[in-house]
């Protein structure tokens, strides 16, 4: 017996796999204004294959924490629900994590107060996307001159700071949207896609805006969901 033996098979039995599936569900259509996407997320352990909540039990969890952390009042619609799995195996361990991700529409946009004061478009109380080891949305707490103080929540963390503005993406729908930024929150947009984008198709969705780039959302080939940040010339709207 090869004395390397024993040692290949436990390295293989402590190796962490890990695998993604999606799937994707349109939900009620809305014609209302795109205001944000929003998601929640719900996992499950099974030892030996024996425990853990099924996938339908899994995704009402996700489900209803999208619910949860964003209250729908009057006017406002979720749509366009999609599904990702987050599978991760060693040895006899498996988690499964499911990430439920939904659109808001908005039938009561907000107007610009008089005497609000703008800053590279952006003001105190939007909302806004922020690149922080992955997108978080957070809210525009203050405005000064140079970076806004933002707070978001980061693995169930609350946290502020200061951010540039060039780093923002306003992603609340607004009137006012088209003229400070060209575009608008929901716009569909056409890209030319490089070969490291994996897009599915060469159209995208406008979810954040900025005086510099705009954040737009896009179906990859592996049906889940990306957000990319690109310059306004490489877009144009269908």
């Amino acid at each position: 017996m090869n004395p390397k033996l024993p040692i290949i098979i436990f390295s293989l039995l402590l190796t962490s796999c890990v695998f993604h599936s999606g799937n994707i569900s349109t939900g009620a259509a809305s014609d209302c204004p795109y205001r944000e996407t929003v998601e929640g997320r719900a996992k499950t352990v099974k030892i030996f294959g024996i425990g853990g909540l099924q996938k339908d039990a899994l995704i009402k969890e996700a489900k209803q924490k999208v619910y949860q952390a964003n209250q729908a009042g009057k006017g406002v619609y979720f749509s366009n629900f999609a599904v990702d799995y987050k599978t991760t195996i060693i040895f006899f361990y498996w988690k499964t994590e499911a990430i439920v991700s939904a659109d808001i529409f908005d039938c009561n946009p907000a107007q610009l107060k008089e005497g609000t004061k703008l800053y590279f478009g952006l003001k105190q109380g939007d909302t806004v996307l922020y690149n922080f080891d992955g997108y978080v949305k957070g809210t525009i707490e203050e405005i000064k001159p140079q970076k806004a103080l933002i707070s978001f929540k980061y693995r169930s963390k609350s946290k502020t700071k200061e951010v540039k503005y060039s780093e923002l993406f306003k992603s609340n729908h607004e009137e006012m949207n088209k003229q400070e930024f060209g575009f608008t929150i929901g716009d569909i947009v056409k890209y030319k896609p490089t070969e490291e984008d994996f897009m599915k198709l060469d159209i995208a969705t406008v979810t954040g805006l900025n005086k510099e780039k705009i954040l737009i959302k896009y179906i990859r080939k592996d049906n889940l969901y990306y957000r990319k940040a690109v310059k306004k010339e490489e877009l144009h709207l269908q």
